[in-house]
């Protein structure tokens, strides 16, 4: 079968310890995720909950994941694949790969996850691989088409018949073993990319009054259903623009920091950092060739960063900006955060400096002094309360 790409792990866009565009489902008590970034990977730490790559609802498809352990500490890992998972029941179908030296096979089974039980259906045994492969950087794929599963492992494959009906979610969850799981690639892929129901594109200005050098965010919203993807491109800038005059001693610079993404509702703010540094735009034929590489670090300039995430229950807006912004030639009007809050349609909400990333208390005082006040009949004995009652209320 043709497989079309759907969803890469590129490891650049982070909601604190967790992926970007990946929810976690937990199943224990575990007060932490059980997630946690790693250099050009992700680690699953400990059993229990579940990682749940944000896409829309599937059955056939195609999952491409490349595993690191230490082998030598326990010799033997474990770990579940689920497919056509239910986030509202929290059950689907599922694989569970097992491999121990101790028994000396690997272990490949079909079955029921339940929350962060797996029920086995089938299971087919393998001899146990050679322990220089699975020592080092292994593969794992799962082929889901109609009625069959087949699972490759280390060079190991597995078929299983499965229900042809249902769709849903893919999940990812790790067994008891020593050490981290380290995730270095994962892939999704579909028959056909699912076409979205709706797609509003549109532009968003960013930092206003904070720099002569407009900056942008294109940004594209797909939707999905129960999940919505973000295309942005940010763009602008200093780095846009004609050298003119100057060296790089006074050459105009933009200086960013952690770009995000954020999701409004009235509840809460989801927040998904898009480069989790500073970095610093300028116009390059001002500045010697040592200032990116040596002084800093070059930042692809227009940044694209794309966004999945589960839209919330009932209404909520987005943001788009930087953590803080200084355009060197205005520093007194340097903004942190800098950001664009907007509607889905596109509609400008407030751009300048952010007002989502702290409590805001909006207080609706009145005039103790009315002259309601001087009509009250001055000798009725409740004079004194009434007088009080008119100064606070409206």
């Amino acid at each position: 079968m043709s497989w079309k790409e759907l969803f890469r792990e590129r490891f650049d866009c982070w909601q604190g310890e967790i992926p970007g565009s990946w929810l976690v489902e937990r199943n224990s008590d575990l007060t932490a995720s059980g997630i946690r970034r790693g250099l050009g990977c992700f680690e699953l730490l400990s059993a229990g909950n579940k990682f749940i790559p944000v896409i829309p609802d599937l059955h056939d498809l195609c999952v491409d994941l490349n595993v690191s352990i230490n082998y030598s500490l326990e010799k033997s890992f474990g770990l579940l694949l689920g497919f056509c998972y239910d986030l509202r029941r929290r059950c689907g179908a599922g694989i569970q790969i097992r491999c121990s030296e101790e028994s000396g096979l690997l272990t490949i089974a079909h079955g029921r996850l339940e929350a962060n039980r797996f029920h086995p259906l089938a299971i087919q045994e393998f001899p146990f691989p050679e322990a220089n492969r699975l020592g080092r950087p292994f593969a794992i794929r799962l082929e889901v088409t109609g009625s069959l599963a087949r699972v490759s492992v280390a060079g190991v494959t597995a078929d299983f018949a499965v229900s042809p009906d249902g769709v849903g979610k893919v999940t990812l969850a790790r067994e008891h073993f020593l050490d981290v799981m380290k995730i270095l690639s994962f892939r999704i892929q579909a028959p056909e990319c699912p076409v979205p129901a709706r797609r509003t594109s549109f532009t968003m200005p960013i930092a206003v009054g904070a720099t002569m050098y407009p900056l942008f965010c294109d940004v594209s919203l797909l939707d999905f259903g129960d999940c919505m993807e973000a295309r942005l491109a940010f763009r602008g800038g200093v780095a846009e623009t004609e050298p003119g005059e100057g060296d790089y001693h006074v050459a105009r610079a933009d200086l960013f920091n952690r770009p995000f993404l954020k999701v409004i509702t009235a509840k809460a703010t989801e927040e998904f950092v898009l480069y989790d540094a500073e970095f610093v735009n300028v116009v390059k034929h001002l500045v010697p060739a040592y200032f990116y590489g040596v002084l800093h670090h070059r930042v692809p300039w227009p940044l694209r960063r794309s966004v999945r995430f589960m839209k919330p229950c009932g209404a909520f807006d987005l943001a788009v900006g930087f953590e803080s912004f200084c355009q060197s030639t205005m520093q007194s009007h340097a903004q942190a955060p800098a950001e664009t809050q907007f509607s889905l349609k596109g509609e400008v909400i407030h751009s300048g400096v952010g007002i989502s990333s702290g409590k805001v208390v909006v207080s609706f005082l009145s005039n103790p002094k009315k002259r309601f006040a001087a009509l009250l009949s001055q000798s009725d004995p409740r004079l004194s309360q009434a007088r009080a009652f008119v100064a606070a209320n409206h």
